[in-house]
């Protein structure tokens, strides 16, 4: 397995209260954690193998790749690769004497899998690694980020509860109507009598 910038924390035990509280305060919130059902560290991996095809064996879902949890990838990435694989096993196992259509091999079409489906997989790491990191690195730009996207969203938060319409009214009342759109399709030829 290829690892992209990502590694795994062994903690020795779960954070407290007390330790998940000094982590709020520096952080800038003021909360107090009253009860803590429950506590855990977990580590993060992300990791891309290097081929997902060798002969017969093919390698889908967690097992060709694995993603930070950051936007939810991780199960609609395997289901999509099941899908990709299902068709071209099914088309292969069924298509007369290894030939799939327009002459090209079964195996050709099974390679395919891999030259497809890895490069989305690098993709989709590349993003969750990012997101990732902008969610939770304690570093100056994601912290500036996040800090200008919650300030963002707050206002935007508050000014919805108070009845606000999504696009200030100064702006739309700015803005001058385009007339409807014209083209051959919505415009009827005009016939003289």
């Amino acid at each position: 397995m290829l690892k992209l910038g990502c590694h795994r924390t062994v903690a020795p035990a779960a954070p407290s209260a007390p330790r998940l509280e000094d982590k709020l305060s520096d952080a800038g919130l003021n909360a107090r954690i009253e009860r803590l059902a429950w506590s855990a560290r977990v580590p993060l991996q992300c990791s891309l193998a290097t081929r997902f095809r060798r002969g017969r064996l093919f390698l889908a879902g967690d097992a060709a790749h694995n993603y930070s949890p950051a936007t939810g990838q991780g199960m609609n990435a395997g289901i999509q690769d099941a899908v990709n694989l299902g068709w071209k096993l099914s088309f292969a196992a069924n298509c007369s004497g290894g030939e799939a259509a327009g002459g090209l091999g079964a195996e050709v079409l099974l390679d395919s899998y891999d030259t497809e489906r890895r490069p989305a997989a690098h993709r989709r790491l590349v993003l969750t690694h990012t997101a990732f990191w902008a969610e939770a690195s304690t570093g100056r730009i994601p912290s500036w980020l996040r800090a200008v996207a919650a300030d963002g969203a707050s206002v935007a938060l508050v000014a919805r509860r108070n009845g606000a319409p999504p696009v200030s009214p100064q702006y739309t009342a700015s803005r001058t109507p385009l007339p409807p759109a014209r083209n051959a399709l919505t415009t009827r030829p005009r016939v003289k009598p």
